[in-house]
């Protein structure tokens, strides 16, 4: 009974030491890489990530940018606030084999442009463990990460992408890559 509670301890420990690392890496600030690319990728469809995404094309910085999300009306009309020109947004309905993973979608996408170097915008909180199973399915692809910090989150949702970050090392050490968790 001794042992299985120090061990209980130890892992107690152990997951609060992780989510401290996890929760300061969410609120940390992070540089902008000038850095050119093939194209953009937005990790989950909030309108504060895609505006960052916008101003990343309209600075030059990349070519298209990719937004997994059906509402291409809504992304058109902030195109053309932006002054960008549409063929510079593909959506995840755009793609041949469009499917709900999202990841599958951005490998399709991937392959479909021929893209070597990419730009990865999103949420703070859920980037880790995008670029965690993205290194999985594209290993010859160079990326560039720009987290979005969003200051009002709870730090409940911050403990459900610890968990979800947790859950898809998990599956990664077992072996199972069919695991995916929503971006949004």
């Amino acid at each position: 009974m001794q042992r299985l509670l120090k061990l209980l301890v130890f892992l107690f420990i152990v997951f609060s030491l992780g989510f401290a690392w996890f929760a300061y890496n969410a609120y940390k600030k992070h540089p902008f890489y000038a850095n050119k690319t093939d194209a953009v990728i937005v990790v989950g469809n909030h309108l504060r990530e895609i505006k960052v995404a916008i101003n990343v094309v309209k600075l030059g910085y990349t070519p298209v940018m990719f937004v997994n999300s059906n509402q291409r009306l809504k992304l058109d009309e902030l195109l053309i606030k932006h002054g960008i020109p549409q063929e510079q947004l593909i959506t995840s309905g755009q793609i041949q084999n469009y499917s709900n993973n999202y990841l599958q979608n951005v490998s399709v996408f991937l392959k479909q442009n021929q893209v070597d170097t990419v730009r990865i915008i999103g949420d703070s909180s859920k980037i880790s463990r995008f670029l965690l199973e993205f290194s999985l399915i594209n290993h010859d692809i160079e990326y560039i990460t720009y987290p979005v910090v969003i200051n009002s989150r709870t730090y409940w949702e911050i403990v459900q992408e610890y968990i979800k970050y947790l859950a898809t090392w998990f599956t990664i050490f077992i072996g199972y890559y069919g695991f995916s968790l929503s971006y949004t």
